[in-house]
């Protein structure tokens, strides 16, 4: 007799849109789209050891296709959800010294970490350190970049001199663990992309007309979530002009309908969404675009604006 979970599992069917496919393709890589497929069919958090059983694979090879979907912006959103930040377990002092005496690598952590802070360490901190490279096994070029990263990030968030706590340094270090970064090229393909996102949401704070006060935590995600979608700022303000044409303000749940809309249609350039979606673009806000202020012919207006993105990426 089939179990119901067995009769669940047979009607259940794995939708993915045009984009994701297309993602998907874009890796060349059969592991990849086999790991693809188990998350999205899962749902839930990745664990190494379960997909590594599941596809026949060991945990580090597993990590490292991972590292390539992320590589191309296609690791489901729904995989990265993070658990809950762990403790690091308590160290004794001694140990640690007794550790930092044989052991010169350590030593240069150390050495690092009281430059990136400031100050000698405290015992606290010691530990959180010693924590990052023993617990979480995090290798020391690893750690070296998340340390660096880590202040930068201060400085440019909170001004030249503010420098991050330890324990800022080790909620991100359980981030990257959680997300599998463990060399340093993910290391720096993250870094990179993260960069990548804070440009575009800077320029989309100006575009946007969000300047002078901080993002709410409710802004930042939809402007990272469109970003994270591989959309990019072009894309995004052409989406802002039609909720305002279409709204008359900025309203983020309708903005995010048209940009969800999109995606799933398997829009993702500025050129494919204004010859395939023309429903909502209006003749001010095209008039505006082409520095004109009376509108004529639609398709005419659609090819000049496709010819300006054109030339804007030469």
């Amino acid at each position: 007799m089939r179990r119901p979970m067995d009769r669940q599992r047979e009607t259940t069917q794995l939708k993915l849109s045009a984009l994701e496919v297309e993602r998907i393709l874009r890796a060349q890589d059969a592991d990849a789209a086999l790991l693809y497929l188990y998350l999205c069919s899962t749902g839930q958090v990745m664990e190494l050891s379960a997909a590594a059983k599941s596809l026949g694979k060991n945990e580090g090879q597993i990590a490292e296709i991972a590292g390539k979907l992320r590589a191309i912006g296609a690791f489901p959103a729904s995989a990265n959800a993070l658990p809950q930040p762990e403790e690091l377990p308590e160290y004794d002092l001694d140990a640690i010294a007794a550790r930092g005496s044989e052991d010169a690598v350590f030593r240069s952590l150390i050495h690092e970490a009281q430059r990136m802070l400031g100050h000698l360490l405290s015992a606290s901190e010691l530990r959180t350190l010693f924590g990052i490279y023993d617990h979480l096994g995090l290798p020391p070029e690893v750690i070296l970049l998340l340390l660096n990263h880590c202040a930068q990030v201060y400085a440019a968030r909170y001004g030249e001199g503010r420098r991050p706590t330890m324990r800022a340094v080790e909620r991100e270090a359980f981030a990257w663990v959680n997300r599998e970064i463990m060399t340093l090229e993910l290391a720096e393909d993250y870094i990179s992309r993260q960069d990548k996102r804070e440009r575009g949401i800077e320029q989309l704070r100006t575009a946007l007309g969000l300047v002078g006060r901080a993002l709410s935590p409710t802004e930042k995600r939809y402007l990272s979530e469109w970003l994270d979608l591989g959309y990019s700022p072009e894309a995004i303000e052409l989406a802002y002009d039609r909720t305002v044409s279409n709204t008359g303000s900025l309203k983020w749940k309708y903005m995010d309908s048209i940009i969800r809309s999109w995606n799933a249609k398997g829009l993702l350039t500025v050129e494919e969404i204004l010859q395939k979606d023309k429903r909502g673009c209006s003749d001010a806000v095209v008039a505006k675009r082409d520095g004109r202020t009376e509108p004529d012919d639609y398709q005419a207006r659609l090819d000049r604006m496709i010819e300006h993105y054109k030339q804007d990426k030469r």
